[in-house]
């Protein structure tokens, strides 16, 4: 495995350096080229089934190689794509993944921001080989540490929660307000209930006062006017 992607390496770096500013006239591979979009994968372990030699099936456990992937659709084996990072500098072909279906670079952790400038050129032999069709160019955020704390891995889906997530929106009183919502929205109705009776009692409690108060004050008044009328009366 480790040989064959060498001689990919190898010749992807040699198509890379021939024809740049050559022109091609294939229009459907050109607009294969402008089709291809980007999408950020984190990746993940995954399970491959397959069947033996007697026709039983047979699982086997992958794990995760990085920390997230970039992969290019759609696939076109007459397209070859390779990439440039910020940080490493070096050129990464694009190599086609089974799991994800296409081509993929892949990427661990990384503590700043990484911009990838992409290439795709040709590799159909008999139309425009080795001509740069399109380039592009993708960012990835920093690593988002909170992804790895205990509260993500209780709640994966949360969008905060990705690892490419903009860590420069994750205030401590961000962090602290989706705390508070997932633990609301995970409580039962007496829970929330009693949750929302403690958190906002000042604002049950005014208008009991204010009430209470109110009729004080005309039970008071009512006293007052009924000891004068009694007093006129018979005294």
């Amino acid at each position: 495995m480790n040989k064959i992607k060498v001689v990919f390496t190898i010749v992807f770096m040699f198509v890379f350096s021939t024809n740049i500013f050559a022109l091609c006239n294939d229009q459907e591979l050109v607009d294969s080229a402008e089709k291809i979009k980007v999408e950020f994968i984190e990746d993940s372990d995954f399970e491959i089934i397959s069947k033996d030699a007697n026709g039983n099936e047979v699982k086997t456990n992958i794990d995760r190689q990085f920390a997230y992937v970039l992969s290019f659709t759609p696939y076109n084996e007459d397209l070859l794509i390779g990439a440039v990072d910020s940080i490493d500098n070096e050129l990464v072909p694009a190599v086609y993944h089974a799991l994800y279906k296409s081509p993929v670079i892949g990427s661990g952790v990384h503590y700043e921001p990484k911009k990838y400038e992409i290439y795709i050129y040709s590799q159909k032999k008999d139309s425009c080989y080795g001509e740069l069709l399109r380039t592009m160019e993708y960012t990835v955020p920093e690593y988002n540490t909170f992804s790895s704390s205990d509260f993500c891995k209780d709640n994966p889906n949360i969008s905060e929660c990705a690892i490419q997530y903009d860590t420069s929106k994750l205030t401590e009183e961000r962090i602290n307000e989706l705390k508070r919502t997932t633990e609301i929205s995970n409580m039962t109705f007496i829970e929330k209930a009693l949750y929302n009776v403690k958190r906002y009692w000042y604002f049950i409690l005014i208008p009991i006062l204010l009430i209470s108060i109110y009729y004080v004050v005309k039970i008071v008044s009512y006293r007052k006017k009924a000891s004068r009328i009694w007093k006129r009366k018979y005294l």
